[in-house]
């Protein structure tokens, strides 16, 4: 069953994931969000629009030096991703690294309770450290994986393992925002692989590496999320936001819960029962708990979900809403001129990273 989990990933896995559409990012060449038959009643690609969110990285795990941009499957090890530490391979044995996981229980998206036959799996992946694990671009990497990867499916134009801080034109027409003031930014699903994420700034006319990025995250304005549809099928709605601030890098920095919960199993989706009369643990697809009364509020998920649902139809994991999870940003007072917004997200099922970054100017 194991091979049967791991081949029904590596299929949600062949396509895109998830990205920043607001401000209009690099990736989207600056064209609109795309829909499909709209006057047929089908919805927009609220994340994916223009191959946008085929730009992450692969093979990050907290406490290596960086992502390995290789490997494919539901339960990497250090040693699978090829880990390093101090540019020296993890000796064998020498796992779990000496590492804590730093998130705090309330904020874990996925395994909760780690109800899971395969144990803690999640132990290393981004989100048990939000910001601590490595990242290969802060604006993502042309089909997250290295040229030679039998998995690498780069966007049209580009070539697998092409830095997007490198290869992804300026756009044209930048958002602006007043210094002092506040940015509303948003991203959209395909696959929810739960996690979290943040925005940060970083100087157009300087490197745009992770040490840029890093050094002015930004703060969120507000204790809550606006959901849009993008298709107008349905009127914004706003639901309570999870701001994370504790066990964080960089220390005091502000990241976001995913606030959408996937189906509580280890795939995220397709759960089942497993059998407790015989003290079995059951296979890993299977549902970790029951939950009673799920199927009333989350169809989807007939075993329950991942957390609590925020509202009617707010979750699932290849079958996530149309919908852009938006935010607003503070912008310092103390910032003027020409700079590049980060947007990254640190997934908790798997050791992957997305990042999408835009162009805004700062004004006086």
């Amino acid at each position: 069953m194991l091979r049967t989990l791991v081949s029904l990933l590596l299929l949600a896995s062949a396509s895109a994931h998830a990205a920043m559409s607001l401000p209009p990012p690099r990736t989207m060449h600056g064209k609109p969000i795309q829909c499909y038959n709209k006057s047929a009643g089908e919805v927009c690609n609220a994340g994916c629009s223009h191959s946008s969110c085929l730009w992450y990285q692969v093979g990050c795990m907290v406490g290596c030096d960086e992502c390995s941009l290789e490997g494919k499957g539901m339960y990497p090890t250090p040693h699978d991703v090829q880990c390093k530490r101090g540019g020296a391979p993890v000796p064998k044995g020498d796992t779990p690294f000496p590492i804590p996981r730093t998130l705090p229980a309330a904020a874990r998206t996925w395994n909760v309770a780690n109800k899971s036959s395969m144990g803690d799996y999640t132990a290393y992946k981004p989100w048990s450290s939000p910001g601590a694990s490595p990242i290969a671009d802060p604006c993502g990497v042309a089909s997250g994986f290295n040229a030679d990867s039998p998995y690498a499916n780069p966007p049209p134009g580009y070539k697998a393992g092409d830095r997007g801080s490198q290869v992804l034109k300026p756009s044209l027409n930048r958002t602006v925002v007043r210094a002092g003031g506040v940015l509303e930014a948003g991203f959209g699903f395909e696959v929810n692989h739960g996690g979290g994420f943040s925005y940060r700034l970083c100087p157009a006319d300087q490197k745009l590496d992770e040490a840029c990025f890093a050094a002015t995250p930004l703060a969120f304005a507000t204790d809550t999320h606006t959901i849009e549809w993008v298709d107008g099928s349905r009127a914004p709605l706003t639901i309570p936001a999870m701001t994370v601030t504790d066990g964080v890098t960089p220390a005091g920095s502000q990241w976001r819960r995913v606030p959408l919960p996937a189906c509580n199993c280890d795939l995220g989706e397709e759960c089942w029962w497993s059998d407790q009369k015989n003290g079995t643990k059951g296979d890993s697809l299977r549902a970790y708990e029951q939950q009673p009364g799920a199927d009333k509020s989350s169809p989807r998920c007939p075993t329950g979900t991942q957390f609590p649902v925020p509202a009617p139809d707010l979750y699932g994991y290849g079958d996530v809403p149309a919908v852009l999870i938006k935010d607003q940003l503070k912008i310092p007072a103390t910032l003027n001129g020409d700079y590049v917004l980060s947007w990254r997200w640190d997934c908790e099922q798997t050791d992957q990273i997305w990042s999408t970054c835009a162009d805004i100017t700062v004004t006086a």
